[in-house]
This record gives C-alpha cells, sequence and structure tokens, in this order.
C-alpha cells in the first residue's frame, strides 16, 4: 500500500468523469468545489452519443474547467477505424488548440477484453483507434495524442 502526505495529496489536481449518469451539471459550482479538469463521454460504439455531451461541451469550458472528451469503446463490436471516425465527428469539434481541452480518451471496459474485431489483440485495436484520432486531428491542425 502506498502512503501519501496530506500535502501532497493537496497538491494533487482533482479531476471528474462526466456522462448523462451524472445529470445536468452546474459547472460554476464544480469548479468552486475545486475541481481542476473533466473528461466528458462524447460517443459510445460507432452509433451513440451521450446525452449530455453537447451541454458539459460549451459549458464546462465557460465554467472555468478544462474538459476533454472520451468514447466508450466496444472493440468486441466494431472495428477502432470506424468507432474513432464516428468520435472525431462528433468530438472533433470540440478538441481545440485552446489550452482548456485535454487530450481525447479511449474508455475500455467490459465487453471490450472478449474481442476485438479487426484486430489482432486489444492492444492492436486501441493503438488503431488512438492513430485514427491522432490522424484526425493533425488533418485540422490540432496536435494531440490519445489517452486510455
Amino acid at each position: 500500500m502506498l502512503f501519501v502526505s496530506g500535502q501532497l495529496m493537496a497538491q494533487r489536481p482533482l479531476g471528474i468523469d462526466v456522462s448523462h449518469y451524472q445529470g445536468t451539471i452546474n459547472w460554476p459550482t464544480v469548479a468552486s468545489a475545486g475541481i481542476a479538469f473533466a473528461w466528458n463521454k462524447a460517443t459510445e460504439g460507432s452509433s451513440t452519443v451521450d446525452s449530455t455531451f453537447y451541454y458539459n461541451a460549451t459549458n464546462a469550458k465557460a465554467g472555468g474547467i478544462p474538459m476533454g472528451c472520451y468514447h466508450y469503446a466496444h472493440p468486441e463490436l466494431h472495428t477502432a477505424a470506424s468507432e474513432a471516425t464516428y468520435f472525431w465527428a462528433v468530438a472533433g469539434p470540440y478538441i481545440k488548440a485552446d489550452g482548456k481541452s485535454l487530450p481525447p480518451m479511449l474508455d475500455l471496459e467490459g465487453g471490450a477484453f472478449s474481442g476485438h474485431v479487426g484486430a489482432t489483440t486489444l492492444s492492436d485495436w486501441a493503438n488503431q483507434w488512438c492513430t485514427a484520432v491522432t490522424n484526425s486531428a493533425a488533418a485540422v491542425g490540432i496536435v494531440t495524442k490519445p489517452v486510455i
């Protein structure tokens, strides 16, 4: 077990992961609570946009919270290319070189470990997704590397 001093813990920025599960968020209240950043669920698979994505993507930055967009992957159902293309089509306009955008994120959970359409391993699938998103960002002049 790792023990960390209270002073060191106080220096670590606090962030949150948001999606429709949190409902409508009051972003200025979140900022005043000491939250330093957030990742916002944008898409899932190749056809779902989180119902609160556009609200959160617009209002978090306006409330002073740097925001990243994330994709909930389904590599057991779709190719990395199809999911990355879908993610970029939805989230790309909100990923900017504005000092308020965090890198895109790939969320791998649950069924992600049961198969990998168009890839030999889950790592291969994730690398394909990250490369596709990096290339989509570069095509519009944004240098970024997704996190997993």
